[in-house]
């Protein structure tokens, strides 16, 4: 095997996405630390990443209407993949982000009409994915930076689009995605239970799987949709999500045992590691991906920056 040296993990000694505030236990019970983890990780540190979050923020708030709609959005998209009307969702986490991160009152006025929105008309697509992933998750996230300005009804109706996402034979990335938004639902109903019964279920999926199974594979390659390689897509995926819900979890009673942290470290540096060069993927492992604009190596890099804290012996190599 021809070895070379590839930016992506060098990249982690100057971070783009310092995620994890809470280095430490910042106290209370684990579910706020874990609450207070996950929120972190969805607001910006690095001053130009502020920047532009704003910029854009100020962009969607002037451009909202006072039903909560923007005027070129299309609710009506039926289309299975780019689904037009999710860019509502985008913007609507845009402005929760700003308002966490600013405390303004505008921001989260913008936020929680274009959210009820939402929650009212509850748009559906033809692609399953959408409605038990692509939704709740947004939703989800935008709910959790809005959580003290919730009022009653509207996390009963953000509850109902997390319920919807159910992992019954659910697999590989598409189970780690059903995870994180049981995680989000434990957080939003104040459920620990909840949360505990997600990571488990996570943790089981961390493991080499027989090759006729979509998963880690016994050469530390990743396969999704049957036996495709996909260790730069959906694999991709599923270190960057495992690695920060592994992470969130550190010193916590949701804690990954260590033999599941050391495979997923194995996945990464034993497996992913030469699939990369510079920063791009070998087009061999990308599957479908390889026809969407701008996929690259570099999308793993928050879920390799989370695991630092957890890598031990491994960390140089990281």
């Amino acid at each position: 095997m021809i070895m070379f040296r590839s930016p992506v993990f060098p990249l982690l000694a100057l971070s783009l996405l310092p995620l994890l505030s809470a280095r430490g236990n910042p106290g209370g019970t684990d579910l706020e630390v874990l609450r207070n983890r996950l929120v972190a990780s969805l607001l910006p540190r690095e001053p130009l990443e502020k920047k532009t979050l704003f910029r854009k923020a100020r962009r969607a708030l002037g451009s909202l209407r006072k039903d909560g709609t923007w005027r070129d959005v299309d609710y009506a998209s039926r289309n299975r993949s780019a689904w037009r009307a999710a860019r509502h969702l985008y913007r609507c986490l845009l402005l929760a982000r700003a308002a966490r991160l600013s405390g303004s009152r505008e921001y989260a006025r913008a936020a929680l009409v274009s959210l009820r929105f939402w929650l009212n008309k509850d748009p559906r697509n033809p692609n399953w994915w959408w409605n038990q992933i692509g939704v709740p998750r947004r939703i989800g996230e935008t709910a959790l930076l809005l959580q003290k300005r919730l009022e009653p009804e509207d996390t009963k109706k953000v509850l109902e689009i997390l319920r919807r996402s159910r992992w019954k034979g659910w697999t590989g990335q598409n189970l780690v995605w059903g995870v994180t938004i049981q995680v989000l639902r434990g957080l939003l109903e104040g459920s620990a239970r909840t949360a505990a019964r997600a990571f488990r279920r996570m943790y089981q999926e961390i493991r080499i799987v027989d090759p006729s199974r979509e998963g880690i594979q016994a050469d530390m390659s990743f396969h999704q949709h049957g036996r495709v390689l996909y260790s730069g897509g959906y694999g991709a995926g599923f270190t960057a999500d495992a690695g920060r819900f592994l992470s969130f979890a550190r010193g916590t009673a949701f804690a990954a045992p260590r033999e599941k942290t050391d495979l997923l470290l194995s996945y990464v540096l034993d497996g992913q590691r030469w699939m990369i060069r510079g920063a791009y993927w070998d087009y061999g492992v990308m599957g479908r991906e390889i026809s969407r604009e701008g996929r690259n190596a570099l999308g793993i890099l928050p879920g390799l920056k989370a695991l630092e804290p957890l890598a031990g012996k491994r960390l140089p190599e990281l």
